[in-house]
């Protein structure tokens, strides 16, 4: 009886860590003009391999920043953790597509970071 009570609590906790990991994805573009960036999001779905997002209260994370969250796939807003400095964010997530220049053009005008050129 002893040994099922241990399997069972063991099972329990196993299914509770699995139930809590959060997903790390990385920033990939970022303007502090105008408060958006890109995520590469945790693997899954090809078409949604980017998010946009812009942050609440700045500043927000950098450029190559690793952000810790739940939800960023389909969530609307979105708390995350920053996992260089342990800053915490109250996200807004407003679109997901295979590429970040989708993205990025998608962003609003005041952005200045999207009018600069690439160099070749």
């Amino acid at each position: 009886m002893q040994i099922r009570k241990i399997w069972f609590v063991l099972s329990l906790i196993t299914t509770f860590n699995s139930l809590v990991h959060a997903d790390e994805a990385i920033v990939t573009w970022a303007d502090p003009s105008c408060g958006f960036f890109v995520v590469q999001l945790p693997d899954g779905d090809p078409a949604d391999a980017y998010g946009l997002f812009s942050w609440k209260i700045n500043p927000g994370p950098q450029l190559g920043d690793m952000i810790e969250g739940d939800n960023f796939v389909a969530g609307k807003d979105v708390t995350a953790t920053n996992k260089r400095n342990g800053d915490k964010y109250t996200l807004i997530h407003w679109a997901n597509a295979k590429s970040p220049e989708m993205l990025i053009r998608s962003t609003p005008v005041q952005c200045k970071s999207k009018w600069k050129r690439k160099n070749n």
